[in-house]
């Protein structure tokens, strides 16, 4: 069989120890953890699976896209935008999305 790299263009050779390495890559990028990789590649403990799911592009791809949900709304109370009226707000029918001084409530 002849496979070719995508970056060098250059013939790959197919051992065993490529498509394990194929295998946990393929699933670090799928989003699994140390422990699922470790099974997969039938190692007692995680010291030698870490380097599969280091921070790849697209790893940290989802993550940016998983936080980006939660984190926006803290974005962009502290972006210093204000709302002259609720009608405006993004938000405006949501009462957590209320900032509130506690020091100006009243108890």
């Amino acid at each position: 069989m002849r496979v070719y790299s995508e970056r060098t263009g250059e013939h790959i050779k197919i051992t065993s120890k490529r498509l394990r390495h194929t295998v946990a890559t393929s699933a670090a990028r799928e989003g699994h953890g140390e422990l699922i990789i470790a099974e997969l590649l039938d190692h007692s403990d995680t010291q030698n699976v870490g380097i599969y799911v280091k921070a790849t592009p697209e790893i940290i791809e989802r993550i940016d896209r998983a936080v980006a949900l939660r984190m926006a709304p803290l974005a962009h109370a502290f972006a210093g935008a204000v709302i002259i009226s609720e009608s405006a707000a993004t938000r405006g029918d949501d009462p957590t999305s209320r900032i509130v001084d506690p020091a100006s409530t009243k108890l």
